[in-house]
């Protein structure tokens, strides 16, 4: 089961890339667009509360995604692997 064992850990690669950027980018837009404050402080030094539940809803919707997508995309290729069975012919 070694290449299952290489899909969850290339789950968990990608859930925390896009955790990363998302944490990221939710502070840069903070900082650079809304001027809320400098982006260190919204993305590591002071976080504030709702921005943090915010981030966190987010990071979690996609990782959730992300882990139901590429458990339907596993199910399909090992449904294409299997031979299409019938059953006993009539």
């Amino acid at each position: 089961m070694k290449i299952i064992r290489d899909l969850e850990r290339n789950i968990v690669v990608v859930v925390l890339l896009i955790a990363g950027f998302v944490w990221i980018a939710d502070a840069a837009i903070d900082a650079f667009v809304f001027r809320t404050g400098s982006f260190l402080d919204l993305a590591f030094l002071r976080c504030y509360h709702h921005e943090l539940f915010a981030r966190l809803f987010f990071i979690a919707v996609y990782s959730a995604t992300i882990i139901i997508l590429s458990k339907h995309e596993h199910c399909r290729e090992d449904q294409e692997r299997r031979p299409y069975d019938r059953g006993p012919d009539r």
